[in-house]
């Protein structure tokens, strides 16, 4: 996914590094030492507030992507697409267009999203983890599109965040049976931070899409 990452020379100091995540839950208490901050990184976790500061100031934030910038070979941009086919028959394309709006394909664990409703404008934060440190970083669901046999959303990035970029889930049933869910990126790096961390990013980005994909067939298949 559209995630944040980058690499810090270790600290000369004892943090706690162990924080299971509450996915998609936006209020509830604070953990004592939980949330230091080294920049736009925190260590031992993101507390609530935090997560509902970047959550409540998205709406009022603009994209830091263009999609006519984003094309393949152009302005640094790179793009990957994958798909696996997840179950057979309408009976788990169902089940997984349930998964799917529902978030469950990014509920990772070191990875997850606020949930929101599907439908274009709403809000989305991502927080992640990458080296032992979480990021919260600000999206915006920019298009949707339904069919009997098929789904599909994107979500763009705001200012603020680390990357600049776009990513679209789908989900089709197709002629033979077969279910496919699948993820398109587009994406570059939007600060220093993120430039300097560019091998470390990418090994995340790929990391989430097969997170997603085992999720996904894993969920469908189970339910």
């Amino acid at each position: 996914g559209l995630v944040l990452f980058c690499f810090l020379k270790r600290q000369r100091c004892l943090v706690r590094t162990t924080w299971p995540p509450a996915p998609r839950v936006l209020s509830g208490r604070r953990s004592p030492g939980m949330g230091f901050r080294i920049g736009p990184f925190y260590v031992g976790g993101v507390d609530e507030s935090q997560k509902k500061a970047v959550l409540d100031a998205a709406p009022g934030l603009p994209f830091n992507h263009h999609p006519s910038t984003g094309q393949d070979g152009q302005a640094g941009y790179a793009r990957d697409t994958v798909q696996a086919k997840v179950g057979q028959g309408r009976r788990d394309y169902v089940r997984a267009r349930q998964l799917l709006e529902s978030w469950e394909h990014f509920n990772l664990g070191w990875a997850y999203t606020n949930a929101p409703r599907v439908e274009v404008g709403s809000p989305v934060i991502v927080v992640a983890r990458s080296l032992g440190l979480w990021s919260v970083n600000p999206l915006r669901i920019c298009a949707k599109a339904s069919s009997r046999r098929s789904m599909s959303y994107s979500h763009r990035t705001l200012a603020g965040h680390q990357i600049s970029g776009e990513e679209r889930f789908t989900l089709e049933l197709r002629g033979d049976g077969g279910v496919w869910y699948g993820v398109e990126t587009v994406s570059r790096p939007a600060t220093m931070i993120a430039k300097l961390s560019l091998p470390v990013l990418r090994m995340y980005q790929q990391k989430f899409k097969r997170d997603s994909l085992r999720r996904m067939c894993t969920l469908v298949g189970t339910m």
